[in-house]
């Protein structure tokens, strides 16, 4: 499809040549009609602009001293119709004055001729000028092309990718594109099960070539974490769909932060940014290093471990892209790491360390055009976590014996059941992808973000408790609850043997209503569970929460002795 001004018919060109000097202008329009160009002819400024108002030419031809109008008046009334377009402007003069001819340029115009006009003069100018308006339609070709490409990367940021992203209210954002759209990306969900994902990623390029490059990193990251994937998953999921359909050349610096749900706690992976600052009473309580590679690279994620760390009640996530402390003065120096965290822990009374920052930002760059974006993320970890759920406290639900009438009573209308073994439970978490097919079985009916909490607590007790025999008591304190979270990973990797397994049934009570029955079986020894449930209704312990929380979620919660197997009742 053709696009843009069409160039000149066969190398021709439209001219307007004006001049008040009638024998001048008939000696040079035969000239340039005998090179087959199209020639209108006027006899002073005004009748030039009115022509250039009313018809498109190429080229203006036009004497600088005429009646009425002269020709540095009219070529500055000139330019001014063309606006955008480039039409050349030939000034025709019989001094040769260097005041003059400065003057002529400076006016607009675009180049002189000095009367008497040469005819070998005149045509290598012509040639000239089809010459510089094939490149100048090509250049407008391009631009339309480019703003073409704008147009459908806001479309695809506006439609596709923005909203999937939830708004972090509490949470200071700076956004500088280098271009009208850049390449930085600011993605938050939430897990089911209330943790919160939050993606700072840089990618290469500007405009659709980012657009396009954005599009799966938002749609994979929205998708798994909604569906509970943890950011291992995550993380291997980007990296394979940038590895396989984008360009070798473009890859995805990014970092992923993991908020838990009961803001006690932050897993950070950094793979190529600048690291991310956790500060806490006014200094950096710590810096969360790029220990990984960029996304996209290489086949497989070089690791997928992040780094933890507890904390405090008034703690700052800040993460940032490179264009922040790359980001050049006009004198050519950088604005630094270290600038940054100098910034954060200044305090100058009336703004808080982000608004500081942005303004340091700005006075520090002035008028300087950027080289890169420049994003930055605050986030007041507390804040964004959801708060804790409400509802009925343990009340004696979770016992020995499942309810006999919502259990034994109305019809199955479907049952599922999965069995993992130590290779699968080394490897996987199992319970987003339940969640999947529970939900096509039910039709959707179920409220998923409750029952992935349900599940989740469930398999988890049994593989943690069951298959890999870690005691709760020793999650009672912060340090005591990184040294479980080590103990765990260090098992589940030596694990060799062991299962868990679930058992779902969908079940239509007699007196109306629907409710799903779960079973959850591990290979283990069992625990004392009427510890859990006493300490449960003092409310003295942090360990066994997750079941008191399930107990409140579903109609009945019931452990068969010795522990390793678990009933639970959840109703639509």
């Amino acid at each position: 499809m053709s696009m843009g001004r069409r160039s000149p018919r066969e190398g021709k060109l439209d001219i307007l040549l004006v001049d008040d000097d009638q024998a001048s202008v008939l000696i040079i329009a035969s000239q340039l009609r005998r090179l087959g160009h199209r020639v209108t002819t006027g006899s002073d400024g005004e009748e030039a602009v009115r022509l250039f108002s009313h018809y498109t030419f190429d080229v203006v031809l036009m004497d600088l001293v005429m009646p009425r109008l002269d020709g540095y008046e009219a070529t500055r009334r000139i330019k001014a119709l063309a606006g955008d377009r480039f039409v050349p402007v030939i000034l025709l003069t019989g001094v040769t004055c260097e005041e003059d001819l400065a003057r002529s340029l400076e006016v607009g115009g675009d180049d002189f001729l000095i009367k008497p006009v040469s005819f070998a003069i005149l045509r290598a100018k012509m040639d000239a000028l089809l010459r510089l308006s094939d490149l100048n339609r090509q250049v407008a070709q391009q631009n339309e092309i480019l703003m073409r490409d704008q147009r459908m990367a806001e479309s695809l940021f506006s439609r596709v990718i923005m909203p999937r992203n939830d708004v972090l209210q509490s949470c200071g954002v700076l956004r500088r594109p280098a271009s009208t759209l850049g390449g930085d990306l600011i993605l938050a969900a939430r897990c089911p099960d209330g943790n919160q994902h939050v993606l700072l990623a840089d990618l290469t390029g500007h405009g659709l070539y980012a657009a396009i490059g954005a599009m799966p990193v938002a749609q994979v990251f929205d998708s798994m974490t909604r569906k509970g994937f943890a950011p291992a998953a995550i993380l291997q999921e980007i990296n394979s769909k940038f590895y396989r359909t984008m360009p070798t050349e473009m890859f995805c610096a990014a970092c992923l932060a993991r908020i838990a749900a009961d803001g006690s706690s932050v897993e950070v992976w950094n793979g190529g940014l600048p690291s991310p600052l956790l500060v806490r009473n006014g200094r950096v309580a710590h810096r969360f290093l790029s220990r990984h590679v960029s996304l996209g690279i290489l086949e497989e994620v070089d690791s997928t471990a992040m780094e933890r760390v507890t904390l405090g009640p008034d703690d700052i996530l800040y993460l940032m892209t490179d264009g922040l402390t790359e980001l050049a003065s006009p004198s050519g120096e950088m604005f630094g790491a270290e600038r940054v965290e100098s910034i954060l822990a200044s305090g100058r009374p009336g703004l808080t360390p982000f608004e500081e920052l942005r303004e340091a930002i700005d006075r520090f760059a002035g008028e300087e055009a950027q080289r890169d974006d420049v994003s930055l993320l605050a986030i007041p970890v507390r804040e964004v976590v959801r708060e804790e759920r409400s509802g009925p406290e343990v009340n004696g639900s979770m016992g020995l014996v499942p309810d006999d009438v919502l259990v034994a009573g109305g019809n199955v209308r479907w049952s599922v059941e999965f069995r993992f073994h130590a290779d699968k439970l080394r490897q996987v978490d199992p319970v987003p992808g339940i969640i999947g097919q529970l939900s096509e079985l039910s039709g959707n009916r179920f409220d998923y973000t409750d029952l992935f909490t349900v599940i989740s607590e469930l398999f988890n007790n049994a593989l943690d408790h069951g298959v890999l025999g870690l005691e709760s008591l020793d999650k009672e304190d912060p340090a005591g609850f990184e040294r479980y979270l080590e103990e765990r990973e260090a098992r589940l990797r030596s694990l060799e043997e062991g299962w868990v397994e679930l058992i779902f049934e969908g079940r239509s009570a007699d007196q109306g209503g629907e409710f799903l029955v779960i079973h959850v079986i591990d290979s283990g020894p069992g625990f004392d569970y009427r510890r859990i449930q006493a300490s449960l209704e003092r409310g003295d312990r942090p360990s066994g929460r997750g079941i008191g929380l399930v107990a409140r979620l579903c109609r009945s919660l019931s452990f068969h002795d010795p522990g390793n197997r678990v009933e639970a009742v959840y109703a639509v």
